[in-house]
C-alpha cells in the first residue's frame, strides 16, 4: 500500500469515527420516535394521495424532474485535507490525483445512496402519474447516478489548478443542463435516450481525464472547500448536542428588544431576562423551537386521522419542552451570574415562566392549524383534539417540569 493509500485510510477511519460519535445523538430515542411518527404520517397521507391518481398528470415529469435534479445538487467531494497538507505533501502533490481519486469514491455513496432512496420513493408515483414503465423509471435514476459521478469528477477537476474557474463554471452547467436534456427526453421520447446521453458525457469525462494535466493542487481552494464542508456537517450535529469545534451563534435581533422590555417589565426577575435574552439571541434554542412549530403545523395540516393527530401533536410540544431544557443551566457557568441574589427555586421558577409562553404559543399554533384543517363540520371533535392537548401541556408544566429540573439541580451537585 503506497504513502497516499494508507494516509486516505487512516483519515478514512478517523472522519468514520468521528462521524458515528456525533450520529449517536442525532439519531437519539426520541428522535427515532419522531421520525417513526413522521414516516407513518407522510406514508399514510402518500397512500391515499396515490389512490386518487387514475390518469398520469400533465405537471408529474415536471416535479419528479425537479425533485431529482434537487436531489442531483446534494453532495460534495469529501477530501478530508487539512491545513498542514500544502506544507507538508507539497513536494509529492504530483500523487496527490490518487489521493482524490479515493475521495471521490467515498464521496460517491451517500449521494448515491440519496437518489436511490428518492428513485425508490417516488416509484409507485411515477407509475401512476406518467407513461414510464418500472423499467424506463429505474433507467432514469441510472442516469441521474452518471451524473451525479460526473458532478463529483467535476470537483475533482477543480482541485488542480489546470482546470480554471472558467472551465469550472462551464462543466456545471454542462452536467446539469445534460441532466436536464436527459430527464426531458426520457418523459417526453424514452429513457434510453437520456441514458445516452449521460453515457456520452461520460466518455467526455474520459477523454478530458487523459488529456489534462493533473499536477499542480490548487491547495488554498481545496482546503477552503473541505473546510466548509465540515463546518456545515459540525453545523448540522449542533442542533441535536453542544459541538465543541463549533456552537450556535448569538444574533443580535434588535427589533426585538422592546418586546423583550415589556416582558421583562411585566414580569421583573434577573434571571426571567437572562434566559429570554438568550432564547431569542442564540439560536441553538431558538431555531429548535421554531423547527417543531414549523414542522408540527406542516404535519398537523398532512394527517387526516384523528389519533394521529393527537400523537403527532403531544409528541411535538414534549419534545419541544424537553430540548429547551438546557436553557436553565445556558448561565451556570457564568461567574457573573452567581452575583444575581436569586435562589436556585426562584431560578426555576423564572424559567418556568419563560418556558410556558413558548409551548403556549407552539400549542396555539398547532390548536389553529386542526381547526382549519377538521373544519367546522368535525368542530366537536377539534375541540376535544385541542383541549386534549391542552391538558397534556398543564401537567408538563406542573408535574413533569419541577421534577426535571430538580432532578438536574441534584446531578449539579
Amino acid at each position: 500500500m503506497s504513502d497516499f493509500a494508507k494516509m486516505w485510510a487512516d483519515r478514512r477511519r478517523q472522519h468514520l469515527i468521528k462521524q458515528s460519535k456525533y450520529l449517536q445523538y442525532v439519531f437519539n430515542d426520541h428522535l427515532i420516535l419522531a421520525f417513526v411518527f413522521l414516516a407513518g404520517a407522510l406514508a399514510f397521507w402518500y397512500s391515499n394521495f396515490l389512490q386518487t391518481i387514475k390518469l398520469p398528470l400533465a405537471w408529474a415529469p415536471y416535479l419528479i424532474s425537479g425533485i431529482l435534479l434537487a436531489t442531483l445538487s446534494v453532495g460534495r467531494l469529501a477530501t478530508l485535507v487539512v491545513n498542514a497538507d500544502q506544507v507538508f505533501l507539497l513536494p509529492r502533490e504530483a500523487e496527490m490525483s490518487q489521493y482524490l481519486r479515493r475521495a471521490r469514491w467515498l464521496s460517491l455513496i451517500l449521494p448515491g445512496a440519496l437518489l436511490i432512496s428518492v428513485g425508490v420513493i417516488l416509484t409507485p408515483f411515477t407509475l401512476r402519474a406518467t407513461q414510464l414503465d418500472l423499467t424506463q423509471w429505474w433507467l432514469v435514476v441510472l442516469t441521474l447516478l452518471i451524473f451525479k459521478d460526473l458532478d463529483l469528477w467535476r470537483q475533482y477537476f477543480a482541485c488542480f489548478t489546470s482546470w480554471s474557474s472558467k472551465r469550472q463554471r462551464e462543466s456545471v452547467i454542462l452536467i446539469y443542463c445534460g441532466a436536464t436534456l436527459s430527464l426531458l427526453l426520457s418523459f417526453g421520447l424514452t429513457s434510453w435516450w437520456g441514458l445516452l446521453l449521460a453515457g456520452v458525457l461520460w466518455g467526455g469525462r474520459i477523454y478530458f481525464d487523459r488529456r489534462s494535466d493533473l499536477q499542480t493542487v490548487a491547495w488554498y481552494q481545496l482546503i477552503a472547500q473541505e473546510n466548509v464542508r465540515q463546518v456545515r456537517l459540525l453545523r448540522f450535529y449542533n442542533l441535536f448536542v453542544d459541538v465543541p469545534e463549533i456552537g450556535g451563534h448569538v444574533v443580535q435581533r434588535r427589533w426585538l428588544d422592546r418586546l423583550i422590555q415589556a416582558w421583562s417589565q411585566r414580569q421583573p426577575g434577573p434571571y426571567r431576562y437572562l434566559f429570554i435574552r438568550a432564547f431569542l439571541r442564540r439560536t441553538d434554542y431558538s431555531n429548535i423551537w421554531l423547527r417543531f412549530v414549523v414542522i408540527g403545523v406542516v404535519l398537523l395540516a398532512l394527517i387526516q386521522q384523528p389519533a394521529l393527530l393527537l400523537i403527532i401533536a403531544l409528541l411535538f410540544l414534549y419534545l419541544t419542552g424537553y430540548q429547551l431544557l438546557p436553557l436553565v443551566h445556558h448561565f451556570d457557568h457564568n461567574a457573573l451570574a452567581k452575583l444575581l441574589p436569586t435562589v436556585p427555586a426562584a431560578q426555576q421558577q423564572q424559567f418556568t415562566s419563560v418556558l410556558r409562553p413558548l409551548l403556549l404559543i407552539e400549542w396555539l399554533a398547532y390548536s389553529i392549524t386542526i381547526l382549519i384543517h377538521l373544519g367546522f363540520a368535525r368542530l366537536p371533535l377539534a375541540l376535544a383534539l385541542i383541549a386534549g392537548t391542552l391538558l397534556f401541556l398543564y401537567l408538563f408544566l406542573k408535574f413533569y417540569l419541577p421534577q426535571r429540573l430538580s432532578a438536574g439541580k441534584k446531578g449539579k451537585k
